[in-house]
C-alpha cells in the first residue's frame, strides 16, 4: 500500500516542486517491486533489504517534519504533518516490524509471537491507509 500512497504523493506534489515527483515515484517503484520480490522469492535478504529501505524512508519523513530537508521549495523548513503521511509512516513502521520479526522469528521467542499476532495490525493499517492514504496525501 505504501507504493500505491508514494504514486499519490508524486502526483499531489507536481506542481510545489516536480524534484519531489521524482523522489516519491522512486520511492513506490522501490517499494512495490520490494512487494513482488516478496511474493516471487521470499527470503532473509529481501526482507532485510525492505526493512533498510523503510528505515530510509521513515527517517527522510522524520526529518522533512522536524528540521526539514536541504532539496525543497523552503530548504530546511519543516513540514506540516498531515493525515495521509502520518499513516503511511505508521504503515512503514508496522511493515518494518513484521518483517524484522519474521526475519527474526528462528531465534527469538518474541519475534515469534509478534508474526503470530500482527496480521490484525496490518489489516488494520492496510484499512486505514485505503480510506485515507492515497486521495489525502495532500490533506
Amino acid at each position: 500500500m505504501g507504493g500505491l500512497i508514494h504514486i499519490g504523493a508524486a502526483v499531489d506534489h507536481f506542481d510545489e516542486f516536480p524534484l519531489y515527483t521524482l523522489v516519491f515515484a522512486a520511492i513506490a517503484t522501490v517499494q512495490i517491486g520490494w512487494a513482488a520480490a516478496i511474493l516471487r522469492h521470499p527470503s532473509r535478504r529481501v526482507l532485510l533489504f525492505g526493512c533498510a529501505f523503510d528505515v530510509g524512508v521513515i527517517a527522510l519523513w522524520l526529518a522533512s517534519r522536524t528540521i526539514g530537508v536541504p532539496i525543497a521549495p523552503r530548504a530546511w523548513v519543516p513540514e506540516t504533518v498531515g493525515v495521509a503521511d502520518l499513516v503511511e509512516t505508521v504503515g512503514e513502521i508496522v511493515i518494518l516490524v513484521a518483517a524484522l520479526s519474521l526475519v527474526m522469528s528462528p531465534r527469538l521467542p518474541i519475534a515469534r509471537r509478534v508474526t503470530e499476532r500482527i496480521a490484525p495490525v496490518l489489516m488494520l493499517v492496510l484499512l486505514l491507509s485505503a480510506l485515507y492514504g492515497v486521495g489525502a496525501h495532500a490533506s
